[in-house]
């Protein structure tokens, strides 16, 4: 019996290939750093931002890249075959930069809602009112690592109460409490103040001293040709020689000439010939 009769022979008995054709790919397990980002085959592929710091499992075809959590896929990517690519997926950076956003507003809202209950209504009232929220933040977190949130608290409570939201109000109660109690300014606003006057003292007595002493003028440049050139006693004897007509005609003919002598030098170390000019050139002269 040939194999094509026993082909024929057993067909009716083979059961038929299933309707869906089997899954063939690439499994490999991969870690998510610190960015959400997977590495397959040398390029990095986006994954959304709550799977940093978990263990993956990519399954990759000729097609494309799944990445999953379990059996649960959490992207899918074209597979890239280049090297060094990253390839994102628009909705899980955007979903990131979201959060990220949430998370710093958040953070400094968190923390002054727990030292200062009462600025959740002053935050309500500058909403309302259009205020900017993020300078709202900023400035009231200033005043309560300078003040402390007992402080804080109740000055704010006293500027809800007189129908204001603004910081500089807030910074206004705290100032006056301070005053009433006889207590001395805080170290940091110390430091700003005595900052702030080194830095126009300073420029006081900068302006003053360049007042009285002003800067020497151009032939200065002159005393250090002389100097550079050699002219150790015509350097130390300056003053005596600066009225005189020929000292800047004998500086300028020197620098020149030290000029000319440092090209000469450099061109002869770097062994480029003089070169003839296209004009120069003897187009009728025949080639041997």
């Amino acid at each position: 019996m040939t194999v094509a009769e026993a082909f024929k022979q057993e067909q009716g008995s083979l059961m038929p290939l299933p309707d869906n054709p089997y899954a063939v790919f690439e499994s490999t397990v991969v870690s998510v750093g610190k960015a959400p980002y997977v590495r397959y085959d040398m390029n990095d592929y986006s994954v959304p931002h709550e799977y940093v710091q978990k263990q993956l499992t990519v399954h990759a075809d000729s097609d494309w890249v799944r990445i999953l959590d379990g059996l649960k896929e959490v992207a899918k990517h074209k597979r890239c075959f280049e090297k060094r690519r990253q390839i994102e997926t628009t909705e899980h950076i955007s979903r990131l930069v979201e959060e990220k956003k949430k998370a710093k507003k958040g953070s400094g809202m968190n923390r002054l809602f727990c030292s200062a209950p009462t600025a959740r209504e002053m935050f309500r009232m500058a909403a309302e009112r259009g205020y900017s929220i993020g300078s709202l933040t900023s400035k009231l977190l200033r005043l309560l690592d300078l003040y402390g949130p007992a402080e804080v608290e109740e000055s704010i409570k006293e500027v809800v109460t007189s129908g204001a939201c603004h910081s500089a109000d807030v910074a206004n109660v705290l100032e006056r409490r301070r005053r009433q109690r006889g207590c001395y300014r805080h170290l940091r606003l110390i430091y700003r103040t005595t900052k702030g006057l080194l830095i126009s003292l300073f420029c006081r007595t900068r302006w003053l001293l360049t007042t009285i002493f002003p800067r020497r003028n151009n032939d200065d440049r002159f005393e250090r040709t002389g100097e550079q050139a050699g002219l150790q006693g015509y350097g130390a004897r300056w003053n005596e020689y600066a009225n005189q007509s020929w000292v800047k005609e004998l500086l300028e003919a020197e620098a020149a000439e030290k000029n000319r002598r440092s090209l000469e030098r450099r061109l002869r170390e770097s062994q480029i010939h003089e070169m003839k000019p296209v004009s120069e050139f003897d187009w009728e002269a025949e080639d041997d």
